[in-house]
């Protein structure tokens, strides 16, 4: 029985996802085999920066707070990600 293996491609999102989430996924068993991530992330923090006043991109609380999403960031991955995904439904 050979089993049809179908790889899905996404683009990922969330902060610091490319330096530090991926890395822990890819060392799920057989990861690479099922998603691939397209070379492009997107960070939340790129549409909440002001370059008149930021010096760097804004934390992922400091996105939450200027898309006015209640709630701190409590560093767990999926309620980093639900945070990700409201603040960018702010703005698409």
């Amino acid at each position: 029985n050979d089993l049809i293996v179908q790889t899905t491609t996404i683009t990922a999102a969330g902060k610091n996802f490319g330096t530090f989430d991926k890395l822990f996924l890819e060392q799920i068993p057989e990861w690479n085999q099922y998603v691939k991530f397209r070379s492009r992330i997107i960070d939340p923090s790129i549409l909440f920066v002001d370059w008149k006043t930021d010096n760097q991109l804004p934390s992922l609380t400091e996105c939450k707070e200027r898309a006015n999403v209640p709630g701190v960031v409590t560093h767990n991955a999926l309620e980093d990600a639900w945070d990700v995904i409201q603040t960018l439904r702010t703005k698409y």
